[in-house]
């Protein structure tokens, strides 16, 4: 579980992005502005964009190696 106020760091690595009504966005972080994240999702053999307001995200997690958890 990471921070929402530290996503920035993150553009380019793979996340899960939980909302408040229960979906869960998995893919790649894109972009994160002043309101809104952009979530990459892979869907069969495409990429779909998913812009995830802010004030909608309950939880985001980082998924990172076992060595860079320390």
């Amino acid at each position: 579980k990471t921070a929402i106020n530290k996503m920035t760091q993150y553009i380019g690595a793979k996340v899960k992005v939980t909302t408040t009504d229960g979906k869960i966005r998995q893919g790649t972080l894109v972009s994160v502005n002043k309101k809104t994240a952009q979530v990459e999702q892979r869907i069969h053999s495409g990429k779909f964009a998913v812009y995830v307001p802010f004030d909608q995200i309950t939880k985001f997690e980082v998924f990172r190696l076992l060595a860079e958890q320390k």
